[in-house]
């Protein structure tokens, strides 16, 4: 599993056209090869800001979908000024999956790192 994380910022009354265009973006991509899912997450302190997740087979999947014509169909219906990306794209690979039986819609963010040599412990606790 690919993953490709941004966080990008609206303005203010121009919420709900980014929300839209955003989901606009995801249907596009659903119909893309290697596509897994994508996520749109509103900052619960700031609601100007959201983290974008977009979830792929393989960083191949994903380049073929950046050098593809939706792309630049999203930027030439992306109205000017409608969010600003608040950071470079960041890569991730899956690591671990682990799944709950608890249904929500709350998400915590955050990042660890494992120290050299410890990568089996820090997996065995977190399934624990």
């Amino acid at each position: 599993m690919f993953l490709v994380h941004e966080i990008v910022m609206t303005q203010l009354g121009r919420i709900a056209e980014t929300r839209d265009h955003l989901i606009a973006r995801h249907r596009l991509m659903q119909h893309r090869p290697g596509f897994s899912s994508g996520q749109v997450c509103r900052f619960l302190g700031n609601i100007r800001v959201y983290m974008v997740l977009d979830f792929w087979d393989d960083r191949g999947a994903y380049e073929r979908w950046q050098q593809g014509a939706p792309p630049e169909e999203l930027l030439t219906t992306r109205p000017q000024g409608l969010y600003a990306i608040q950071t470079t794209p960041k890569y991730w690979e899956q690591a671990l999956d682990l799944r709950g039986d608890v249904k929500g819609d709350f998400l915590n963010r955050g990042f660890l790192q494992v120290k050299e040599g410890q990568w089996d412990n820090f997996v065995e606790q977190r399934r624990e």
